[in-house]
Formats: structure tokens, C-alpha cells, sequence
């Protein structure tokens, strides 16, 4: 997988030539989201993001995570600086926790149904909110013991955009 995200990551490098791209971020404490918008065309945006995650608590204990992944989506605008857009995210992710008593590890992948509302205060900045609903389903191995695990859900996050036209 981490050699398909890269093969992706530099296919993505002769389109930025001829289009608008960015960076955002998500607004949350909690979550460490960097994106990369390709805005290619009025109608369409690619965007490659990474997401991780690392605590060191006293005591031992370490957590780490670590996604990559990438977002296609379909822009409808609306009036004023104002313009929806939908789509999904697919990802690869990777969890390590260490505790002196328990090690836990698990890779894995995640997709990421999306629609979001983005409001331009500028041309080049831009504040999205999303919703997006969430699955995701890893093989993991904790304590010795081995299994996959499945989730799914609904979340909502805030975007801050800067862009820069080409």
C-alpha cells in the first residue's frame, strides 16, 4: 500500500503544473489532518492528506498513528463565495501503542464518504465544514492475539484552505 499512496503522490506531480493547489488543515485538537488541494478545473479537486497522531505519556506508554490517503471530489458552486462539494477520502493507516504491560498494532484502510460546504473569505482562503461518514477495517494483533476489527460512523470537521493559484 505505502508504495501505491507514492506511485499516486508523484502521478499527482504533472497535474499540479496546470492547476490551483493548496494546503488545509483541520480545525480540531485532536486530530492532526494536513491536506493538499489540486483544484483541477472549476468542477473537480484531488486531495492527498496525511493524518498522525503520537503521545508520549510518563510511565512507558507511547501511541502512535499514522494515515495516508487521498480525497477526489465533484464542486458544485453556489452563489457568492460559497460552493459545495461531495465525494470520499481512501486511506492506508497504521496504529502502534506500547504500554509496559500491553502492545497493541494494527494496519489497515479507511474510506471516507464526504460533503462539505466551503466559504471563501478571499480567493485563496477558504473554511469548509464536512460532514463525513466513516468506515474503516484493520488486521491488528494485541497481547499475541491476532484479529481484524471493523468499524464505521459519522463524524463532522472544520477545514481551514490557503490557496495558490498557479
Amino acid at each position: 500500500m505505502k508504495g501505491f499512496v507514492l506511485s499516486a503522490a508523484l502521478t499527482l506531480l504533472p497535474i499540479t503544473g496546470s492547476a490551483d493547489v493548496g494546503i488545509g488543515a483541520a480545525l480540531d485538537p485532536f486530530e492532526d489532518i494536513l491536506f493538499v488541494p489540486i483544484e483541477l478545473g472549476a468542477a473537480t479537486r484531488v486531495e492527498p492528506f496525511i493524518a498522525w497522531t503520537e503521545y508520549d505519556i510518563s510511565g512507558g506508554e507511547s501511541y502512535d498513528a499514522l494515515t495516508l490517503g487521498v480525497g477526489i471530489f465533484r464542486k458544485i458552486n453556489a452563489p457568492d463565495r460559497v460552493q459545495t462539494y461531495f465525494g470520499g477520502r481512501l486511506g492506508y493507516t497504521e496504529f502502534e501503542s506500547d504500554t509496559p504491560t500491553f502492545d497493541q498494532q494494527s494496519h489497515g484502510y479507511l474510506l471516507e464518504p464526504t460533503l462539505g460546504i466551503e466559504y471563501h473569505f478571499v480567493e485563496q482562503v477558504s473554511v469548509s465544514v464536512e460532514a463525513v461518514a466513516y468506515y474503516h477495517w484493520s488486521d491488528e494483533e494485541a497481547g499475541g492475539n491476532a484479529f481484524d476489527r471493523k468499524g464505521a460512523g459519522t463524524s463532522s470537521r472544520i477545514v481551514l484552505r490557503a490557496y495558490f493559484p498557479h
